[in-house]
């Protein structure tokens, strides 16, 4: 080998050196910016997490009511002639015989399946 094609050798060598320490550097520096990303985003979230439990929790009490006030509105537009198993109008009706002492003629009782 001439030293010419030593020189190219050690030339290649350290251009491969300094392009691997490059791209180490910039990996680390992107690596540190998606860290700081992450952080700030994790900082949002956190600030932002109870706002969205409480709109859940509003959203869930609102459609129970909606819930309950159709039931209770099925309930008067279509009489039944007897209490009917999970009708919360029919429960309110009999347990409130049963606090003022007056005899309740029908018991609510879950349908056993057949």
């Amino acid at each position: 080998m001439e030293l010419r094609d030593k020189k190219i050798c050690v030339t290649i060598l350290v251009c491969m050196t300094i392009a691997y320490t490059v791209q180490s550097a910039l990996l680390l520096f992107n690596q540190e910016q998606l860290r700081d990303d992450i952080h700030l985003l994790r900082s949002e979230v956190d600030g932002h997490s109870e706002d969205v439990y409480t709109l859940m929790r509003s959203d869930s009490a609102r459609l129970y009511t909606i819930m309950d006030t159709q039931i209770r509105t099925l309930h008067y537009a279509k009489p039944h002639t007897k209490p009917v198993w999970a009708c919360p109008e029919c429960t309110e009706i009999h347990d409130r015989a049963k606090k003022e002492g007056s005899v309740s003629t029908f018991h609510l009782k879950k349908k056993s399946a057949q």
